[in-house]
C-alpha cells in the first residue's frame, strides 16, 4: 500500500504526459478567459489581447501547479488525526495563497482593487470556485483510480483462482492415475492368475469382482475433490482386501474410527497413498506379518488421521524425501487448507512408520 501511494505521489515525475495534459488544459482555460474578456472589452488588436492574456496565463498556469500539488496531497494515506489536520491546513493555505497572494503577482499595479477593493469579491469567488473544482476533480480521479485498482486486483484474484482450480484438477488427475497405476493392476491380475492356477476359481472370481468394484469406485470418485471419512475408509478396505490376496499371511489391518467421525469431510484419496507406501516399503520388504493401523481422533480445532505400521521403519525405506504419492498428499493439503504443517511422517513408537494428517475441524464438518 505504501509503495502504491508513493507511486501516485510521484506521478507528476514519472509520467510527463500527465503534467503536459494538465498544463495544456489550464492554458486552454486561460485562452478562453482571455478571449471572453477581450470580447467584453471590445478589443480590436492582438496587442490588446496579448496584454490581457499575460496575467491570465500566469493565473491559470498557477492553478495547473496547484492541481498537481492537490492531487499528490489528497492521495497521501491518512492514518492519524494530525495527518488529516495537516492535509486540510495545506489545502486551506493553498487557497489563501491564490486568493491573497495572486493580486500582488498578476495585478501588482492595481493590487488594492483585487485584494480588498471593488474586484476583490469576484476574484475571491472565482478562486474558491476554481479550487473547489480542482478538489472535486482530484477526489473523483482518486476514487476512479481506486476502482480501477480494485478491478485489477479482482481480476488478478480470479486468475489466481483459475490457476488454483487448474492445479487441483491436475492433482486430481495425478491422484486418479496413482490409483490405477500399472503396478497396482499388474499385481492384482497376477494374484488372480495365481488363484486360477491353483484352481481356486471361487476366490479368483471374488478377487476379480473386487478389482472391478474398486476400479468403478475410483472412477466414480475421480471427479470429487472431497469425500467423507466413511467413504475413504470403504475404499481403503477394498484396496487392502485385494492386497491381502498377495500378502495373505503378511498383512493385517485394523481401524479405530468412531462412527461419529465418518461424516467428516476430507480430501478424496488422501489415505490410499500412505497405505500403498506402507505395503510397498514395509510389507513388501519383509517376510513377517506387518500390521497396519488407521486411527482417527477429533478435538475442538482439528481431526487427526494417523496410519501406523510395525514394519522396518524409516531407516529401511525412507530416503530423506517424500515420494510422488506422499508429496502429492502434502501439496494437496497445502493448497486446500493454506497450511504446510498438516502432513507428518515419523518413526512409530516401538517399530515401523507413522504418518499423520491433520484436518481443521471447521473445514471438516458437513
Amino acid at each position: 500500500m505504501k509503495k502504491y501511494a508513493f507511486m501516485n505521489m510521484t506521478l507528476a515525475k514519472s509520467k510527463p504526459w500527465v503534467v503536459l495534459c494538465v498544463f495544456l488544459f489550464w492554458i486552454a482555460i486561460a485562452v478562453i478567459a482571455t478571449s471572453t474578456a477581450f470580447i467584453a472589452m471590445r478589443g480590436n488588436s492582438f496587442v490588446q489581447w496579448f496584454a490581457t492574456f499575460q496575467p491570465m496565463f500566469v493565473y491559470y498556469t498557477s492553478w495547473a501547479i496547484i492541481s498537481l500539488f492537490v492531487y499528490r496531497l489528497i492521495d497521501r494515506p491518512i492514518k492519524t488525526l494530525s495527518q488529516a489536520l495537516v492535509i486540510v491546513g495545506l489545502n486551506v493555505g493553498v487557497l489563501a495563497i491564490m486568493v491573497i497572494g495572486m493580486p500582488f503577482i498578476i495585478h501588482y499595479d492595481q493590487w488594492q482593487q483585487w485584494l480588498y477593493g471593488d474586484r476583490a469579491t469576484g476574484f475571491r469567488v472565482l478562486g474558491g470556485a476554481v479550487f473547489l473544482f480542482i478538489l472535486v476533480a482530484n477526489l473523483a480521479l482518486k476514487y476512479y483510480q481506486k476502482g480501477v485498482e480494485q478491478t485489477r486486483l479482482h481480476a488478478k484474484e480470479q486468475q489466481k483462482n483459475y490457476r488454483l482450480e487448474g492445479e487441483l484438477n491436475r492433482i486430481r488427475v495425478d491422484t486418479l492415475m496413482m490409483q490405477v497405476n500399472p503396478h497396482f493392476l499388474f499385481n492384482s491380475l497376477n494374484s488372480i492368475t495365481a488363484l486360477i492356477e491353483t484352481e481356486d476359481k471361487s476366490k479368483a472370481y471374488d478377487t476379480t469382482i473386487s478389482l472391478g468394484d474398486l476400479l468403478r469406485l475410483t472412477l466414480e470418485r475421480s471427479e470429487q475433490q472431497m469425500t467423507t471419512l466413511g467413504e475413504e475408509l470403504t475404499f481403503i478396505e477394498q484396496y487392502l482386501a485385494l492386497e491381502q490376496v498377495r500378502f495373505s499371511d503378511q498383512l493385517a489391518y485394523t481401524s479405530e474410527v468412531d462412527d461419529s467421525l465418518k461424516s467428516y469431510v476430507i480430501p478424496a484419496f488422501i489415505l490410499q497413498p500412505i497405505v500403498e507406501n506402507t505395503i510397498k516399503h514395509a510389507v513388501g520388504k519383509t517376510n513377517r506379518l506387518v500390521s497396519i493401523k488407521l486411527k482417527a481422533t477429533a478435538g475442538k480445532e482439528a481431526m487427526r488421521l494417523r496410519v501406523t505400521d510395525d514394519g522396518p521403519g524409516l531407516g529401511k525405506h525412507f530416503a530423506g524425501s517424500l515420494g510422488v504419492g506422499l508429496s502429492n498428499i502434502q501439496r494437496r493439503l497445502e493448497i486446500l487448507y493454506n497450511r504446510n504443517d498438516l502432513f507428518l511422517i515419523e518413526e512409530n513408537s516401538g517399530a515401523g512408520m507413522a504418518a499423520s494428517i491433520t484436518i481443521p475441524v471447521s473445514l471438516a464438518r458437513i
